[in-house]
């Protein structure tokens, strides 16, 4: 009875259940999808009448049920796209004119103590960095005067030891920055350089909770990004305040 089952049939189970939609599916949804009690009574006579009528046992000794793969959700997809990252890198997104990508520049960026935002820490939360606490802090924009000529892309958010509030960690923070190396200083459209982030470093589509904490009223929680397509890979960790994963524009995905 199981051959009419397809793919979709058991995405769309598994989203029934994932009540939060993180992606995975704890206990409390699993029991939460099988207890209706308004089903109870009814379940019970049907429990009854297959026990009176049930047939003998069978022998299941000898059956051999196969393993069979189903396909992944970007498998499915079928955009046709490359799955090279370097095919993509080397493709101009839709809307970009004559040899524009070769105008862009990907280069690593130290960030400095204005570069980074704190996000959180660890204050009155015990055995969370020790006597030195910790916290934790994400990249900040490029200023409003750089817009059209730099973006920097955030890969993930970085931990560090110690409260220090706003100020710049004892440890190297770095991020990635395109440069758009024709747009001058007066320049003020940045289309182009949206497109060319978009197209190489896109957002993830979900996000998978890998870390929950929660003490006294203070909640915080740790987020793997679901790249797009198979063609990207996540290389961070979003941090989220609370146990809401975060939006999905807080993080982008490499080739």
């Amino acid at each position: 009875g199981l051959h009419n089952i397809i793919p979709a049939h058991v995405y769309e189970l598994v989203q029934s259940l994932d009540r939060n939609r993180d992606g995975w599916i704890q206990k409390d949804e699993f029991m939460a999808a099988l207890n209706d009690p308004s089903l109870e009574a009814e379940i019970r006579v049907l429990e009854l009448n297959r026990r009176a009528s049930a047939p003998p046992p069978l022998n299941l000794d000898s059956v051999e049920v196969k393993n069979e793969r189903i396909a992944e959700l970007h498998e499915l997809e079928g955009d046709g796209g490359p799955s090279d990252p370097l095919e993509v890198l080397l493709m101009s997104p839709q809307g970009l004119q004559g040899d524009r990508l070769s105008e862009f520049e990907v280069s690593i960026k130290l960030l400095g103590s204005g570069d980074v935002e704190n996000m959180w820490n660890s204050q009155g939360v015990p055995n969370h960095g020790g006597t030195k606490g910790m916290a934790v802090y994400k990249p900040r924009a490029v200023g409003m005067h750089e817009t059209a000529r730099k973006a920097r892309v955030c890969l993930g958010h970085y931990g560090a030891y110690g409260i220090r509030g706003n100020a710049k960690p004892q440890i190297d923070m770095r991020t990635l920055e395109v440069t758009d190396t024709s747009a001058g200083m007066f320049t003020m459209n940045h289309d182009d350089l949206d497109k060319i982030v978009d197209h190489v470093f896109p957002h993830p589509k979900s996000y998978h909770r890998a870390w929950v904490m929660e003490h006294q009223g203070k909640q915080a929680s740790m987020w793997e990004p679901v790249p797009p397509t198979a063609t990207f890979r996540a290389v961070g960790y979003v941090f989220s305040p609370n146990m809401s994963a975060p939006p999905l524009d807080a993080v982008r995905c490499m080739p």
